[in-house]
């Protein structure tokens, strides 16, 4: 199965691809913006792999219909960026993340708030975070 990742960060890639050795897909590491790429650019792939900054509108679920892509995967526990009317209309099947830790949503937050007081830049969030971990 061949498989295209959209917006996946150095820290992922490594993590995605020992996981993958149990499965053994194609993955391939998009370098294009999922949201104003045509059919060509998703053309030979099963499935798209993809964050909330993908949006799935109407357009582009009759895109990955005519690119031939039957599934929709996104490492989101949210939807709100899946058109699921228009998924189904284009015969997509989609994935999600059924739910998140409680504990690490928790332990999250107070590190965001720890950098609002402390006036932190965004860039700042991943070394604070990996501190926490």
């Amino acid at each position: 199965m061949k498989v295209l990742l959209f917006h996946a960060n150095q820290d992922e890639i490594g993590y995605i691809k020992a996981c993958n050795e149990k499965f053994r897909f194609d993955l391939a590491f998009a370098d294009f913006d999922f949201n104003g790429a045509g059919p060509d650019s998703f053309t030979g792939f099963d499935a798209v792999w993809i964050t909330t900054n993908c949006k799935v509108t109407k357009e582009k679920a009759e895109i990955l219909k005519k690119a031939g892509v039957p599934y929709i995967v996104s490492r989101a526990a949210g939807i709100d960026h899946l058109d699921l009317a228009a998924m189904k209309d284009n015969n997509i099947k989609g994935a999600n993340v059924p739910r998140y830790s409680p504990g690490a949503i928790a332990e999250h937050t107070v590190c965001l708030v720890l950098m609002c007081l402390r006036k932190m830049k965004r860039d700042s969030l991943w070394s604070v975070s990996l501190i926490l971990l």
